[in-house]
């Protein structure tokens, strides 16, 4: 069974970024939280998070395991909306883009009827190339942009599963 591992001192760093301590060999410059889903992403067979920490008075797994669940519910509500939004903003763009390419293939289709061939192909294929251009973004947004925020919806699904363990140093 493979295992998660993050480190703290205290159990407010598994939310929050640790103060940068170079001189305590402290170099961390996300919370433990965020390093657990850096882990997990190249280890997709993961079944436990084992928090390492002497942190006094630390509540129990179950206690931990809740907050965890409670943070990746509202994190994935965000990377949701974030996905949301990203689609929104894609057809925005589409309504734009596509009026945009109608009337470049329009002039160029209208250019390619001149008496100056090599001018009339230059047009052409210039205003040919303009309305793709305007598809650029709509395509982008549409395609690829809501990836990272549906995957990152995904890994956080995964770790409110895990199994939290404490372990003392």
């Amino acid at each position: 069974m493979t295992s998660l591992r993050v480190e703290i001192s205290e159990l407010r760093e598994l939310f929050e970024v640790p103060a940068y301590d170079p001189l305590a060999r402290r170099f961390e410059r996300q919370p433990a939280i965020e390093r657990a889903l850096e882990q997990l992403e190249a280890a997709p067979l993961a079944r436990t998070l084992e928090i390492v920490t002497a942190a006094p008075g630390t509540p129990s797994p179950d206690e931990v395991r809740a907050a965890i669940v409670a943070y990746c519910a509202a994190e994935r509500r965000e990377a949701e909306r974030s996905v949301k939004l990203t689609r929104r903003r894609g057809r925005q763009a589409l309504w734009i883009g596509l009026p945009v390419l109608a009337v470049c293939l329009a002039v160029s289709g209208l250019s390619s009827s001149w008496s100056n061939a090599a001018l009339a192909s230059l047009i052409s294929n210039s205003f040919v190339i303009a309305g793709w251009v305007a598809m650029w973004r709509p395509a982008e947004l549409l395609l690829y942009d809501w990836w990272p925020f549906a995957q990152r919806a995904r890994l956080l699904d995964r770790l409110a599963r895990l199994e939290v363990r404490l372990v003392t140093p």
